[in-house]
């Protein structure tokens, strides 16, 4: 195997070597024909240790049966003779080519996700086939749930069965899978033909998945249903109604680093925790229904290939519905309306539906044992965590520094359908949380600290800081619900502390990206505290092997991680102690903290610096080694939240919100307080730190709950527009801020992480472990790389899946288990590999004497042989040809022989391999001499038959050849006569046919002279009549025409005369009107000639005169009708005029045109 950037290990075969160089045949991939064979020269020697690290390739020796289908011969890899990091990965690459997707390591159980349904890997048929203690541990999930179940049903031994794994790579499903295993064998639901019905733990057990989900899983870039939180699931096993069978009797769910700052900021192409998305995609099913929102869930049955029927409690429970005003606060509204889920709208999820989701998630919350009430109470809780993004801050009038709840928002778009503004928001989110407003303000937009000499100053926040505090409150909020639910969960469930348990354990994968934190650092050191339990148990199980095989070893030789360890949490000079520590120094920084380790581990051998970036560092880890940024770690470590808010909720007239944190208020002010356990499923109350721009992935805020009660930056005026109604309690003020108070605050984030650690560990050292290391095969998240071809084939990207056996400690286990003796043989397999190299004749024959015994035993029994090979592989090790090759066995020896192995370290094998190598390169020389000799012979004597064949097919072809010849003379001869024939017949018949034309011509002429003479005849006659006809045309031509001229004539005067008579009535009619009007107008006239008078009389004589002249208004009315008469009169008369003078151009244009007037040519 050759390392390589593309494939990571290249198949090769060394052509040539010598003291300088080696010539390596690279071999082209079986997937791809077109590959090319490239020859590869690889130096032995380089100038510099740089050099070689740089230019030099990694070479490992490869099994050439080992490859491709050679790879589906072992279900553990353990059994490979010479395992390493190639043979791990090919094996894995072939077998998944082949759709087995699980493979044994040991111990540990590799799962490869397939991205796609393999029909009948989980079904019910194949889950019944492992539920037996007779069989040994196989390559399957429910296999290795097997094993853990019959270590407690048999040895009443408590198991942990631990899952790991980066996301996407299939650790929620094979958790699933788990539980699903463990609760259907125990309820015998699958062994037995009829099948026990499903108790209530059971189903709560299977159904509390769905919950889990829906409040701690997320769409992220990797995985559109990531897991958000590690989580520690305990199945307690024991008898019911004295039966003989354990089955569930109790479950507890413990979760870990719960990703709580996704409530409020995600990635680009990443979205929130999928109960958002479900309540809102419930509420716009039900505003589409317009009415009651049913939540009937179907198909939110048990999981994928349980055989379990519903019950009629399910049934119940998947028929209940909830009211519209259970999803009030979410009416009208879409994610868009909110700012913490406005960014994540464009994301979907590629198969899914919401509202069908939510269906899912609230059967399972009511089999689980959630009421009505209380998941009206969760519903309202989801409605105030959204409702607090969109609450903005002012800095007030006079105050720049300062800040106050905005009643508006700046927002353009609020004024359209669906948006909330700053003031809705904050109205409502009181009312969900039932605490007043100006309290609410109070505690987001001051602080209140403890000067020296008990002195209590409040002080105002700035808009960044009201906005951190708002946010903080968000996460602390949604994470409390997320503990409460899985604190409701534990107790329906029940929990027995003396029952057998077997744990499932789901938490990250070792993790490095661009830019590495706080986060990454926990998460790391949980896997290396994970990675030396791991090591420990390899060891223990490599000690369990050499004691079976009787062998004595040297445990030195075993690699720890402790040193790393040690870095890490070592007391007081460890990464994370040093981190506390200065967390409580005055003025202390991230810089600070990165010089005093840079100071205190500059010589560690795990520990590194960046010469280029002061604010970094580095820690080898067992997986490689990291670059994490210091900044930001102390503000992650502090995870702090504001004893205003929590004093604020505490005080709230919800009783949900007052068991959330009423307790947390008085742990808050107990002396000897301490996180409060029942209220946090990981042993501890969560905190919030108000990160301005928060990592890619922050899982710190989800650890612990610190009050802040210390002095802070940019101190203001404790006088404001809250003074007169924000009152605080000073008696619990003064009571909090003693000694006793101040030390039990002093507790960080890794502090309770290492405690949560040392519990975590401390739990699964008291069981028996297995392990599931789940492995993503490609980044894109797709099950083949080309779906439309004829045979798809599996997408599996090497380099990927390389760096993931790498951080999860599968190649350091390998690593671990072959630290002793890393070859390890059986005794028939020692056997057939190696006794070609004996060179005695009779030991010979009693090797081989032994291997057909072995194989005819074999054949008989394929489990387990009869015959034993011990006694001929002693003989192989002791000859003179082996024993000079591999030494002697005894003390320090570099094999050792074990009652069912050969053992042996990488020298001697290296040995054997090259004497066996060379005895087959000279076998295969005197081969390739027979097989050439042989094929010479052959060829001579196919050449001389082929002679002989030759010759007489020449002779045949002659003698062929002159018959042929005499055929054609005779053919010839009778051509010639038919030939003659048939000239002698043309000549006759081309006379014949032109003595025929001859006669033709010379009737032709006769009947052409005759044919010209009538055609004249015909055209004389036809000329006299014509002419004849157009002599008489013309004679009666000239009265035609009179007759014309008269007709017209009087049709012209008649229609004159008819228009000439229509124009005079026309006119006289005119005439008429216009008289009319002129009398009309005279009259008029005459009649305001006497009425003017009548006014002059009237005014000379006064008003005295009676009957002189009417009243005026009278008058002056008429007047108005009499001069509205006038202009209609004066419209007419024009209107007359102009038609007077058309009718008179009219009979102008008549007189003028004539006759071509009438025709219309005029």
């Amino acid at each position: 195997w050759v390392s390589d950037p593309a494939v990571v290990w290249a198949a090769g075969k060394v052509v040539s070597s010598d003291a300088d160089q080696l010539k390596i045949l690279l071999q082209g991939s079986d997937d791809d024909a077109d590959d090319l064979e490239q020859e590869l020269v690889v130096p032995r020697k380089f100038p510099t240790e740089k050099a070689r690290r740089q230019e030099g390739k990694k070479l490992l020796r490869r099994d050439p049966d080992f490859h491709g289908p050679g790879t589906l011969r072992f279900d553990d890899l353990t059994e490979v003779p010479e395992l390493h990091e190639a043979a791990v990965l090919e094996a894995l690459d072939g077998r998944f080519a082949n759709g087995l997707i699980y493979t044994l390591t040991g111990p540990v159980l590799l799962a490869v996700n397939p991205f796609r349904t393999l029909h009948g890997l989980y079904s019910p048929e194949r889950l019944k086939s492992f539920c037996s203690d007779e069989h040994p541990l196989r390559p399957h999930i429910f296999s290795l749930a097997n094993q853990a179940f019959q270590g407690i049903l048999r040895h009443g031994e408590s198991q942990t069965v631990l899952v790991s794994g980066e996301s996407g790579s299939g650790k929620t499903e094979t958790t699933k899978f788990v539980m699903q295993f463990l609760a259907l064998a125990g309820a015998d639901a699958v062994t037995s033909e009829i099948g026990r019905p499903l108790s209530r733990v059971e189903r709560q057990v299977l159904r509390s998945n769905p919950v889990l989900e829906a409040f701690g899983n997320a769409k992220t870039l990797r995985n559109d249903n990531s897991s958000r939180f590690g989580k520690y699931i305990e199945l307690q096993f024991g008898r019911e109604d004295a039966s003989w069978s354990k089955r569930l009797v109790g479950a507890r769910i413990r979760t870990y680093l719960l990703e709580k700052v996704r409530v409020v900021d995600q990635l680009s192409g990443e979205r929130s925790f999928h109960i958002f998305y479900q309540v809102l995609g419930a509420q716009a099913q039900a505003d589409c229904a317009g009415g009651s929102c049913p939540m009937s869930p179907q198909g939110s049955g048990s999981c994928s290939g349980s055989p379990v029927s519903d019950t009629v409690e399910d049934a119940h429970h998947r028929n209940v519905a909830i009211l519209q005003e259970d999803l009030q606060p979410f009416e009208g509204l879409t994610a868009a309306s909110f700012k913490y889920l406005r960014s994540t709208c464009p994301v979907t999820l590629q198969r899914g539906n919401d509202s069908e989701d939510f269906e899912e998630t609230l059967a399972s919350m009511r089999t689980v044992g959630f009421t009505g009430g209380e998941v009206r109470d969760v519903l309202r809780a989801l409605a105030a965590v959204l409702y607090l993004g969109n609450i903005e801050f002012s800095p007030p009038k006079g105050n720049s520094e300062g800040s106050q709840l905005a009643m508006t928002s700046n927002n353009d778009s609020l004024g359209s359908v669906g948006e909330l503004s700053s003031r809705d928001a904050a109205t409502a989110l009181c009312d969900f949380l039932g605490i007043n407003l100006n309290v609410l303000e109070g505690a987001l937009c001051f602080r209140t600290m403890q000067a020296p000499g008990e002195r209590v100053i409040r002080m105002g926040n700035t808009l960044q800081q009201a906005s951190d505090s708002r946010d903080a409150l968000a996460r602390h909020l949604y994470h409390a619900l997320f503990n409460h639910i899985v604190e409701k969960t534990n107790e329906s469930i029940g929990f027995k502390d003396d029952a057998t348990f077997c744990g499932v354990l789901d938490i990250f994968g070792f993790e490095f990206f661009e830019t590495n934190s706080f986060e990454q650092l926990c998460i790391n050191f949980t896997n290396e505290l994970l990675q030396q339990f791991f090591n420990l148990f390899i060891f223990e199980n490599e000690t369990a092997l050499y004691r079976s095989e009787g062998i004595s070893w040297d445990a030195q030789e075993f690699p720890d991680n402790g040193v790393i360890v040690e870095l890490l949490q070592g007391t007081p000079n460890g990464i994370f102690p040093m981190l506390d520590e200065e967390c409580f120094v005055i003025g202390g920084s991230a810089s600070s903290w990165q010089t005093k380790l840079v100071r205190t581990h500059d010589k560690h051998p795990n520990f590194g610096i960046v010469r280029t970036n002061k604010d970094n560092f580095i820690v080898k880890h067992f997986a490689g080694q990291v670059t994490y940024t210091a900044t930001g770690f102390l503000d992650k470590n502090r995870d702090r939240l504001s004893g205003d808010i929590v004093r604020c909720l505490s005080d709230s007239t919800w009783p949900f919100m007052q068991d959330l944190f009423g307790a947390e208020e008085q742990s808050r002010l107990s002396p000897r307080s301490s996180p409060r356990t029942p209220r946090t499923s990981s042993g501890i109350v969560p905190g919030a730190s108000p990160v301005h721009s928060p990592p890619r992935r922050s899982m710190t805020a989800s650890l612990t709950s610190v009050i802040n009660t210390e002095p802070q930056m940019s101190p203001l005026a404790s006088t404001g527009r809250f003074g007169p109604t924000f009152s605080l309690d000073m008696t619990a003020l003064s009571t909090s801020a003693s000694s006793k108070v101040r030390r039990a605050q002093r507790a960080t984030v890794s502090v309770e992480f290492r405690q949560q650690l040392q519990a975590l560990m401390s739990q699964i050292k008291t069981t028996t472990p297995h392990f599931v290391r789940c492995i993503k095969p490609n980044k894109l998240n797709v099950p083949f790389a080309d779906p439309a071809a004829d045979v798809p084939v599996p997408l599996f990207d090497r380099p990927s899946v390389s760096e993931q056996l790498a951080y999860q400690g599968v190649l350091e286990a390998v690593r671990v288990a072959r630290a002793g003796y890393p070859v390890r043989y059986l005794h028939s397999d020692f056997l057939a590999d190696f006794r070609a190299l004996v060179k005695n004749p009779e030991l010979s024959v009693t090797l081989r004497d032994a291997r057909r015994q072995f194989l005819e035993s074999a054949d008989e029994d394929l489990e387990m042989p009869s015959f034993d090979c011990a006694p001929a592989v002693k003989l192989l090790l002791t000859s003179e040809e082996v024993s000079s090759l591999v030494g002697s066995e005894g003390i320090g020896a570099r094999w050792t022989f074990g009652k069912h192995r050969v053992f042996l370290k990488q020298e001697p094998f290296a040995a054997l391999k090259a004497q066996q190598s060379a005895l087959r390169n000279s076998a295969v020389l005197t081969l390739q001499a027979c097989q050439r000799a042989l094929q010479a012979r052959r060829t001579a004597m196919r050449r001389r038959a082929a002679v002989v064949r030759l010759q007489a097919c020449v002779r045949g072809i002659k003698a062929r050849r002159f018959v042929e010849r005499l055929k054609k003379e005779a053919a010839v001869e009778v051509i010639l006569s038919v030939l003659h024939t048939f000239a002698a017949r043309k000549q006759l018949f081309q006379a014949r046919r032109a003595t025929i034309k001859i006669q033709a011509q010379v009737r032709r002429r006769s009947c052409q002279k005759t044919y010209k003479k009538s055609l004249m005849a015909v055209r004389r006659l036809q000329a006299f009549f014509r002419e004849t006809k157009r002599r008489r045309r013309l004679l009666r031509l000239p009265q035609l025409v009179l007759l014309i001229q008269k007709w017209w004539r009087g049709f012209a005067d008649r229609r004159k005369a008819r228009q000439r008579k229509l124009a005079k009535l026309r006119l006289n009619r005119a005439l008429r009107i216009l008289l009319k009007a002129r009398a009309k107008r005279q009259e008029r006239l005459r009649w305001r000639e006497e009425t003017l008078q009548a006014y002059q009389k009237w005014y000379r004589h006064g008003p005295g005169v009676q009957g002189i002249f009417p009243t005026r208004d009278s008058q002056f009315q008429e007047y108005l009708a009499l001069e509205k008469e006038e202009e209609c009169m004066k419209g007419k008369v024009d209107r007359l005029q102009d038609q007077v003078q058309q009718l008179r151009d009219k009979v102008r244009r008549v007189k003028e045109g004539g006759i071509l007037f009438h025709l219309g040519l005029a």
